[in-house]
């Protein structure tokens, strides 16, 4: 009898992986032969146990199809395997062929790969100009080839690297931007794929999260509607700045001196308050001194793009007063956990040798008055109120105004109130609650975010 068996061309084509992946899942000779009474078709472990057999009957052999299933239809286990093909004609004359090292592997090694950011600016300034591809393939036997891609919105690829070797896929692999002519490609949302193939037929893929390409820096414009303002002086005395800016993760808002040292802060998120008033203190609720200030506003988008706008000087002017009444904080809470249980009055008065008496009243927001000091002679550098009444009882939350009276032996009187402090004893309360509790962003849009729900009571700074 004459038989021919075709061998692939590459011995990786008698890898196959019976797993129903799609990939490789049947091993295919092609060959020929005379037409017999009987071909027999043998599939042989290593022990030489024929585990699978095919028989032709009055026909040549045809091709073998073996899809790595035993006689009794179960996928053999991993492992190398052989294949012979024989007939014996009736006149006694015998042909056998056999091919070795057909491998059956349905090892599915994972891979994976992370970005090293959501978002990066390729505009040459140093900072997140690039996006770094870490890739994660634990299992580089058996590699054939792979492929890494960045893809746009639409999923065209925009970007590629590729090899047919283990040796050529690096840990990492940093991306610019720009295609292979060094053309930046369009602001926008991007995204990465790695393919990686497994002589077996293995071939996971793997999608990073969406990252954005972005060089367009914040913008904001900023005004003030004075140039210099009292103060202590009541009324509207206060410096009212009007902005409107783009949307970011965080805008940082500040007052500044002349040495550029900070004295107030302010953080928003998204945008920044359409108009913002400064009551001419610092954040621990005292007047500042008396000079320039000027309005800073500033963010960093989550690109790395920087951008700030400084304002023109306002100058403070209290120096014309001749009593000042300042305050050592802005809130407390006379609860007796020993965390801002009282609240310090800080008189500041010119020519204090020379004064008759004083007074400092305590008035709610009615202005009815709910505590009073009261002395002759020299007016006290401090006063600590305890958040009780003139009767001894605890004053309700609120917000209090204290005013100072000064009366000289000229018999010149002269006034000053202080901002208001806040007497606050019931803690901030929240309720927080999620739909559940486990999630998996991989992109398969089933529960790829997790969504936390939340309840604030207005007032409070979180």
């Amino acid at each position: 009898p004459e038989i021919t068996v075709n061998l692939p061309a590459d011995s990786s084509g008698l890898i196959f992986s019976p797993d129903g992946d799609g990939n490789k899942d049947v091993l295919t000779l092609t060959q020929t032969g005379s037409t017999e009474d009987l071909w027999k078709l043998e599939l042989v472990d290593l022990s030489g146990t024929v585990i699978r057999t095919f028989e032709v009957k009055q026909a040549d052999p045809g091709n073998l199809v073996w899809d790595g299933k035993n006689d009794t239809e179960v996928v053999v286990p991993d492992g190398i395997y052989s294949y012979k093909i024989s007939a014996t004609d009736r006149a006694g004359n015998t042909t056998v062929k056999k091919v070795d090292n057909i491998i059956v592997n349905t090892q599915q090694p994972p891979v994976g790969f992370t970005i090293s950011t959501n978002a990066f600016s390729p505009n040459g300034d140093g900072v997140k100009d690039t996006v770094t591809f870490t890739i994660s393939v634990p299992v580089k036997t058996g590699l054939a080839s792979w492929t890494l891609a960045v893809l746009d919105s639409k999923g065209g690829v925009v970007w590629e690297q590729k090899g047919t070797d283990a040796q050529s896929l690096k840990d990492s692999f940093v991306y610019n931007g720009s295609d292979s002519a060094g053309k930046m490609f369009p602001e926008g949302q991007y995204q990465a794929r790695l393919t990686v193939k497994y002589i077996n037929g293995h071939s996971p893929e793997i999608l990073s999260p969406f990252f954005t390409l972005d060089v367009t820096r914040p913008s904001a414009v900023i005004k003030l509607d004075r140039m210099a303002f009292n103060p202590l002086a009541g009324g509207d005395q206060q410096l009212v700045i009007t902005q409107t800016a783009s949307k970011e993760d965080r805008w940082i808002a500040e007052i500044i001196d002349a040495e550029n040292n900070g004295v107030r802060r302010w953080t928003f998120i998204d945008t920044p308050d359409a108009t913002l008033a400064w009551d001419g203190a610092d954040d621990n609720g005292k007047v500042v001194k008396d000079g320039l200030y000027r309005y800073k506003l500033s963010a960093v988008d989550r690109a790395g793009n920087e951008f700030q706008v400084t304002s023109q000087a306002v100058t403070v002017d209290t120096a014309q007063k001749q009593v000042r009444l300042a305050l050592d904080k802005r809130a407390f809470s006379p609860n007796n956990d020993r965390t801002k249980d009282d609240v310090v009055l800080l008189p500041e008065v010119a020519a204090n040798d020379r004064v008759r008496s004083w007074t400092i009243v305590i008035v709610d927001e009615k202005g009815t008055a709910v505590r009073s000091f009261k002395g002759t002679g020299k007016v006290p550098e401090k006063i600590t109120w305890d958040g009780k009444t003139d009767k001894a009882e605890l004053a309700p939350d609120g917000s209090y105004t204290a005013n100072l009276e000064v009366q000289y032996i000229t018999n010149e009187v002269e006034k000053a109130a202080s901002f208001r402090v806040s007497l606050d004893t019931v803690p901030p309360q929240a309720k927080v609650n999620t739909p559940y509790l486990v999630f998996s962003p991989n992109g398969d849009k089933q529960k790829d975010t997790i969504v936390i729900e939340q309840e604030t009571v207005p007032g409070d700074d979180w």
